[in-house]
């Protein structure tokens, strides 16, 4: 082993098949004495409380043959700061239980604490040896029979029309050494088509789909593999919208004013769950010299442009038609 736990998916992809197979072999026996301590505990269930009272919206589930019956990587697409309490209240209504590893880098104290209520493995992407340590036990928590959940992309998509960011490599690699399936799990909120004052007010449905367990080979490059894992996932998501009759091929399908209103509302969150869009984008740089687009704000001309939506751009166009 190197002095990271993990290899990165350059250092995997230069690898034979043979050391890439080594590789995996060594990664099982060394996190196998990894696994998550943290069950819960009894505010769980105030959480769960709490939250049902601040959804507006009912669940509907697609594709629940897909779910096997031993353990899997569920790795689920990332659009509202509401999915990590989302997903797990869906899986709690299933009957299953899942290890979920989480940042808490971009986690305000409200939000860590209920992500430990709920037993969550919690990593700071700052701190190399702490995601390395959260990626560990989860890996630990598959090999010991536990199915587990991760977010795939790099960051929240905000994107008005693109349907996923850019995938992690981590995923890939820990289904691999665990030797499980990956189950691909798209999380759709439907939004109103109206211009509404509080996030509760922002949604009126639901949809949790799953899609058919991928088992990939080990003799695949890993760019590859994350490639097939997004076209699925994307695919899945458009296929979700189109159902519905919502139509997101470019920018020329999005009402500027029904984005920015929805994005701002979106990003204050729930329950200690929003997103920063600054601090984000400075991450993304700072560790892997990543620049996303991944959010519009409204031009002086009023259309969208690539930027960063704040409170004070909504009180400019708000008398603008959606």
């Amino acid at each position: 082993m190197t002095d990271r736990i993990f290899l990165t998916e350059k250092e995997i992809a230069s690898l034979s098949v043979e050391d890439r197979i080594k590789y995996y072999s060594k990664l099982r026996d060394y996190c196998s004495k990894y696994q998550n301590s943290n069950g819960g505990n009894f505010l769980k269930r105030v959480v769960e409380d709490t939250y049902y009272k601040t959804r507006n919206f009912f669940y509907d589930f697609e594709g629940l043959e897909n779910i096997s019956e031993g353990p899997a990587l569920f790795v689920a697409n990332h659009t509202n700061p509401r999915d990590f309490l989302t997903i797990n209240e869906a899986f709690r209504e299933m009957g299953i239980k899942i290890s979920t590893l989480m940042s808490k880098d971009n986690l305000g104290f409200l939000g860590q604490k209920i992500c430990s209520t709920y037993g969550s493995i919690l990593a700071d992407r700052t701190d190399l040896t702490s995601v390395d340590l959260g990626t560990a036990e989860l890996l630990g928590d598959l090999l010991s029979g536990k199915s587990g959940l991760m977010f795939g992309e790099v960051t929240m998509n905000l994107h008005p029309y693109r349907m996923m960011q850019d995938l992690q490599f981590d995923p890939i690699q820990i289904a691999f050494a665990a030797g499980v399936p990956i189950i691909p799990v798209i999380v759709e909120y439907l939004e109103v088509p109206e211009l509404v004052e509080t996030e509760r007010e922002l949604y009126n449905q639901c949809i949790i789909k799953f899609g058919k367990p991928l088992q990939f080979s080990k003799e695949e490059q890993p760019d590859s593999l994350k490639e097939t894992l997004g076209h699925s996932m994307a695919l899945h998501r458009g296929t979700i919208l189109a159902e519905k009759g919502i139509i997101r091929f470019s920018i020329d399908d999005v009402s500027p004013m029904l984005y920015l209103n929805h994005t701002l509302l979106k990003k204050r969150g729930v329950l200690g769950f929003s997103y920063d869009s600054l601090y984000e984008a400075g991450l993304q740089y700072r560790l892997y010299r990543r620049q996303i687009v991944n959010e519009y704000k409204i031009s002086c001309i009023g259309t969208l442009v690539p930027g960063v939506t704040k409170p004070s751009d909504e009180k400019k166009f708000i008398n603008r038609p959606i």
